[in-house]
């Protein structure tokens, strides 16, 4: 076996997949992009910020910490409930975009590449499943912007998905009538077309239905 082993074919690597952006423009792709929007669910439990930001101050739940709970210091807008909130709202991690707004970014090519027609196999022309994915990806846009409101109130709302670094960062808030006004209609146009739980296939478990 040792002989076996080391032969060059053996020690050879060669570069079995490379992964792009273009990648998500690929029927296949495109459909791990619309699991992708499911990070949402995840948020709550990425690292610490989630816990800190959750539960602190809560009845059931203490601190790694003397006067975690209690300490003023603790609360201001510079300390650590503060920055875990930053955290779950985004964050850069290892190169890696992480929190609600990058997910929301991602919800948001899902609901703009299927609206331009850009979509292809089984997503193309406002097909059913066309229409499942959108529906999916307007559920956990709605999901991010319900917390993110919840803690914080009025919040800025992107629309649109962006691939680039913006010109500036002086995003507007938006008043959460309209917010809530915009949550209504995406979530009915996701009740409308969503699965029941008895239509989803088993192999699907865990993903949005009426």
């Amino acid at each position: 076996l040792a002989m076996a082993s080391c032969s060059d074919s053996f020690l050879e690597e060669k570069m079995v997949a490379t992964i792009t952006q273009d990648y998500f423009n690929t029927e296949k792709g495109f459909g791990e992009l619309i699991t992708g929007t499911y990070d949402a669910l995840r948020q709550s439990k990425q690292y610490e910020q989630g816990p800190y930001v959750y539960f602190s101050g809560v009845d059931n739940m203490t601190l790694n910490g003397a006067n975690g709970n209690y300490a003023a210091s603790y609360w201001t807008s510079s300390n650590k409930i503060a920055s875990s909130m930053d955290g779950l709202a985004s964050e850069n991690s290892k190169g890696s975009m992480l929190g609600y707004y990058p997910t929301i970014n991602n919800c948001n090519r899902v609901i703009q590449t299927i609206d331009e027609g850009k979509a292809l196999g089984k997503y193309a022309n406002g097909s059913a499943e066309a229409m499942r994915g959108k529906a999916e990806g307007l559920f956990n846009r709605a999901y991010c912007m319900y917390v993110l409101n919840t803690f914080l109130g009025d919040v800025y709302f992107p629309r649109t998905y962006t691939s680039a670094m913006p010109a500036n960062f002086a995003f507007q808030r938006e008043p959460s009538e309209v917010t809530y006004n915009q949550l209504i209609a995406d979530l009915r146009f996701a009740f409308d077309n969503l699965p029941t739980a008895a239509q989803l296939p088993r192999t699907e478990f865990g993903r949005a239905t009426k």
